[in-house]
């Protein structure tokens, strides 16, 4: 809630990310240096300059600034280029539809490549992002300008070959692309970027690496591999103090009316025109602030206002010193509806309020609902936020791949990889999460929606790094319809909160009332509706993307929320789960050597199960041993008849009979209803609520999230714990079965061999590698069959005797993109798909081999078992021929 602000250096000039190898020369000459002479002078930047000197002529590139500016503007002004040129033709051959949609693609590349950075060019993951981005819009390009030529007429050949000349005229990449000279240009457009960098290298010796040079003896990796960080300017009123902070405080401390101290006076984070200034980016209605003015705290009143057409300005949020330091006699004032967090003023002035005329009493002239607490700002409330996340992950090849079979389908059930992420993240809302003290006296907690002229505050990471699980959206819908079915705990829970999220624009937690009477009355989900088991996929990924978030932040290390953050979404295909890196160009944490540190075998999701089964066991324990504890206090020491009421229906019955409990944040409001009526008074409520189950299938000890939930006020009715176990659970044994399936059947030869092995090979999106020692005329009209036109790389090494003894086998391969090689003597069997499956053994890709014949394979699926055959393949290949 409160923030002490130190100063930190200025941020303005953060160290850049050259080439790593050069970067430990440059740090290890600076800590060797530091540590003799214990002081800086101009030697040390001599120094350095020595070692520039070394590196530069080491460069073979030649080029000028004014060249790489020019490649630079090309490169990012190519998709417009494209756009503007060729529009008509799009429109006039292709249908209105259609040029739409292509003009809607190239408007997404040029929104992707025009925060290309020159200087992250060095760093070799963020130069195979560009490169793969560029590359897939090169093919794009093609693939365009072949449909507008298979559609053109004669007579508009001339127009579309002159349109085409122009763009090559004035945009190298293109002329590039269309020539197939892109490899070699990007290769000298790094080149030229190393070059001109290193030139300038002197200004690495800034502040930032001083600093580190004075506090460190070591190197530790995450500075080797750091980043550029966006930094903020933080103003404060009334002082010439100023200092900078990283753009990520904004998502985490640094939050919308939160209060900072400085020395002995209080500032505040009002989120308004006057004190935020940032960049406008248009197309995402966002504001990304670069500097933050905060409001000196004194006996003046700061006020938050809306205003609506044509209806009187309401004051919201109104805090002074009154409200911070609390005097004797002096009260701060709540509404426990929401509409007020806080105000100094016993008199609400949100004249807006839709229960302004139930609220006021005229002949008192009080508030109902506005209730005073003799207590500071910063011990009332916790404030997170509501954020909209939007990520585009460039798919990379993945780290492990489990196939399934349902119902003789084979499937990719889960994939695991790590991914290159573009995220957009923006503030929605700040919510006044009351403090455990305060929090039986609220109905519902207060929320405030942050607009500046309409735009959201937000940030953009480009190029950060992502861990990811894709699971097949139709395994995952199977296993919750068959769960809805069997399981009566996990049908109730996700019928209740299914039922929440249906329930109107009621107060939360009325609708978990209303939902749960219901459901207790027989009103029960249609086990067959579509909508309820794909709500259930929603919960099922929303709960999952919060676990994973906590788990590799303590398996890492570090802080969730800060250092790492989750991203979920829902296609035809997949439910993808995320967990990326907030830093632009990533923090070295979610890279495949310092997984492999933490869990040695990358067997992540046999731990992850691990841990969410202890945590669902702790928790069903923990519920089980509170209610009978409960149900003793409340019939024994509770003699209110109202209240024990409550606890029969909502907890005790609702456990024994459905396999379910209501909160005690829910059961505020029957129990409020009670103490504002004066059957209850309010010692008891507390006690009574004491001992009601805080965890509803849902609560911050297990798959709730205190800070970074996207939907907060809501993930009580978007997340379950008993889905997430039991679908994990279910999914697990659905892969070992698969496995042991799969290897039982390999084993024999059969019709049915040869199926399951070309299903297999049928799973792949990226590639196929094969080495066998031989293959036949009908498994190459298969592997024909599998590669057909998609751009999937088939690659084949057979024995060379065997090979020279097949050449219209090979012509057939090679003359439908299959590329083929030779070794000699060779005799393994391995066949990998995607870099992530592998089935090895002692059998030929021939039809006897696999229908007739007695022959070991297997399908392994351990990453760093598959790793290996991968490393032996791609050496294989280079030495053959």
């Amino acid at each position: 809630m409160m923030e002490e602000i130190h100063t930190t250096p200025n941020g303005d000039a953060m160290p850049r990310n050259i080439n790593v190898n050069d970067k430990i020369k440059i740090i290890n000459e600076l800590i060797n240096y530091a540590i003799r002479n214990k002081g800086f002078s101009t030697e040390l930047i001599n120094e350095l300059n020595k070692i520039v000197t070394q590196i530069t002529t080491q460069s073979n590139a030649q080029c000028s600034k004014e060249g790489l500016e020019k490649l630079h503007h090309d490169l990012v002004s190519l998709p417009s280029n494209i756009n503007v040129r060729l529009q008509m033709f799009m429109y006039l051959l292709l249908g209105e539809n259609k040029a739409r949609d292509l003009s809607r693609k190239l408007e997404v590349y040029s929104e992707r490549l025009k925060n290309v950075s020159d200087e992250r060019l060095l760093d070799p993951q963020y130069k195979n992002a560009i490169e793969l981005e560029f590359t897939n819009l090169c093919n794009f390009i093609k693939n365009m300008t072949s449909d507008i030529e298979s559609a053109m007429p004669k007579g508009m050949v001339n127009g579309f070959t002159n349109a085409l000349n122009a763009v090559m005229g004035v945009n190298a990449w293109f002329n590039a692309c269309m020539n197939n000279d892109l490899t070699q240009l990007f290769q000298n457009y790094v080149n030229c970027v190393q070059l001109m960098y290193v030139q300038g290298l002197s200004g690495l010796v800034d502040e930032n690496v001083l600093e580190f040079v004075q506090n460190h003896t070591g190197i530790p990796v995450n500075v080797i591999q750091h980043k550029p960080i966006k930094y903020m300017m933080l103003e404060f009123e009334n002082t010439n103090f100023e200092t900078s902070v990283e753009a990520i405080e904004l998502l985490y401390s640094l939050l919308p009316f939160t209060l900072y101290k400085k020395d002995h006076d209080y500032f505040i984070f009002i989120p308004d025109e006057k004190h935020v200034e940032g960049y406008e980016h248009l197309e995402a209605k966002i504001i990304v602030p670069y500097r933050i003015k905060l409001q000196n705290v004194s006996d003046k009143d700061i006020r938050w206002t809306w205003k609506k057409k044509g209806k009187q300005p309401s004051t919201v949020f109104m805090i002074n010193d009154k409200a911070i330091k609390t005097r004797q006699g002096s009260s701060t004032y709540v509404c426990i509806l929401g509409y007020v967090p806080i105000t100094t003023s016993a008199k609400c002035e949100n004249y807006n309020c839709p229960l302004w005329n139930r609220c006021f009493d005229p002949s008192s002239k009080t508030f109902k609902y506005l209730k005073p607490i003799n207590d500071s700002y910063m011990r009332i409330y916790n404030i997170n936020l509501s954020i909209s996340k939007n990520a585009y992950l460039i798919r990379s090849k993945p780290l492990l791949i489990n196939p399934v079979i349902i119902n003789g389908s084979v499937n990719r059930g889960i994939e695991m990889s790590i991914d290159n992420a573009w995220v957009l993240l923006s503030i929605d809302k700040a919510i006044f999460m009351p403090r455990e003290r305060y929090r039986w006296l609220f109905i519902r907690e207060s929320e405030l929606s942050i607009r500046i002229r309409s735009y959201k505050l937000g940030l953009k990471l480009l190029d950060s790094k992502a861990f990811v699980l894709r699971f097949n959206k139709n395994v995952i819908k199977n296993i919750i319809s068959n769960l809805l079915r069997s399981n009566r705990q996990v049908s109730n829970y996700i019928c209740l909160k299914y039922k929440v999220s249906k329930g109107g624009d009621e107060y939360l937690y009325s609708r978990i009332l209303n939902a749960a009477d219901m459901l207790m009355k027989g009103d029960d989900c249609d086990l067959e509706n579509d909508d309820f088991i794909n709500y259930g996929v929603r919960v099922f990924a929303h709960t999952l993307a919060h676990v994973l978030l906590t788990f590799l932040s303590a398996k890492l290390q570090v802080e969730p929320s800060r250092t790492l953050d989750y991203y979920y979404d829902i296609d035809d295909e997949y439910v993808t789960v995320a967990v990326y890196e907030l830093g632009e160009g990533g923090l070295g944490l979610l890279e495949r050597e310092t997984l492999i540190s933490v869990f040695p075998g990358l067997n992540i999701l046999d731990e992850l199960l691990n841990h969410i089964k202890i945590m669902h066991d702790k928790c069903e324990d923990r519920i089980s041993k509170q209610i009978s504890i409960g149900n003793s206090y409340i019939n024994n020491i509770i003699n209110n008849q109202s209240l024990r009421s409550i606890w029969d229906k909502y907890v005790f019955n609702a456990y024994n009979s459905h396999k379910i409990i209501i909160n005690a944040q829910t059961l505020r409001i029957p129990v409020w209803d009670l103490v504002s009526s004066n059957q209850v008074n309010p010692d008891d409520a507390q006690d009574f609520l004491a001992n009601v189950p805080i965890c509803m299938d849902a609560c911050n000890y297990c798959v709730m999230l205190e800070k970074g939930c996207s939907d907060s006020l809501n993930q009580i009715v978007t997340t379950s714990r008993s889905l997430l176990y039991h679908v994990l659970s279910e999914l697990k044994k659905l892969v070992d079965d698969t496995q042991r399936d799969v290897n039982s059947t390999l084993l024999n030869p059969s019709r049915d061999r040869l199926d399951l092995f070309l299903k297999l090979l049928g799973l792949a999106t990226r590639s196929i590698k094969i080495m066998t020692y031989v293959i036949d005329d009908h498994m190459a009209d298969r592997l024909i069959e599998i590669k057909g036109n998609r751009n999937l790389s088939v690659k084949v090494i057979i024995d060379r005797r065997k090979l020279n003894e097949s050449e219209t086998i090979k012509s057939k391969l090679v003359g439908n993109g299959i590329e083929v090689k030779s070794l000699d003597n060779l005799h393994a069997k391995v066949y990998i798909i995607d870099d992530a499956l592998v089935l090895e053994g002692s059998m030929n890709l021939t039809v006897k081999g696999l229908v007739e014949n007695t022959e070991n394979i297997e399908l392994k699926t351990n990453p760093l078992d598959v790793y290996q055959f991968v490393e032996n393949f791609d050496e294989a290949w280079k030495n053959a021929s």
